[in-house]
């Protein structure tokens, strides 16, 4: 006969975004007679028959980054104010309820916590051992490698002078 055992739980998402600093929305002038500077007249006809287009544009490049200049001063403003709620301690009865349950109590999650600090420990020394282990496996294999090298070298210098005597 085979078990089955299903577990559900509530779980929140959270999605971080970064948000963008300030800015200050401001139109930028354009300016067709530098095309005229740079000698070509058909370049400074077409942008002057184009400017209302790109004035219009502009005016709504304009509004819609003074919206959203408003909206993020919004934000802003609600995160300076945001005070996240205390977490109260743990009340008379969750000792009680706990023995009764068999959940945690607060001795058992600092005795956890101890423990899971002390394995983090433990895994970051073997992580560095690693390491250490590994560049000296390398350096060991890199200095062989040189020796036979060398060695090979001086094989082929002895061949070329025995040929030549």
């Amino acid at each position: 006969m085979q078990t089955i055992r299903v577990i559900s739980a509530e779980a929140k998402i959270l999605f971080h975004f970064q948000l963008p600093l300030p800015f200050n929305a401001t139109a930028k002038e354009v300016n067709c007679n530098l095309m005229v500077a740079n000698g070509d007249h058909s370049q400074a006809e077409l942008c002057q028959q184009m400017m209302p287009f790109i004035r219009e544009m502009q005016a709504l490049r304009v509004k819609t980054l003074t919206q959203l200049e408003q909206h993020l001063r919004w934000i802003y403003e609600v995160l300076e104010t945001y005070v996240p709620p205390t977490r109260n301690k743990r009340g008379l009865w969750s000792g009680f309820w706990s023995s009764v349950t068999g959940l945690a109590e607060s001795s058992d999650i600092d005795k956890l916590r101890f423990r899971l600090r002390s394995i983090e420990t433990g895994v970051n020394n073997a992580a560095q051992a690693w390491r250490t282990g590994s560049s000296h496996f390398v350096a060991t294999l890199e200095a062989e490698k040189k020796r036979v090298d060398t060695i090979n070298r001086l094989m082929r210098l002895e061949r070329q002078s025995i040929k030549t005597v």
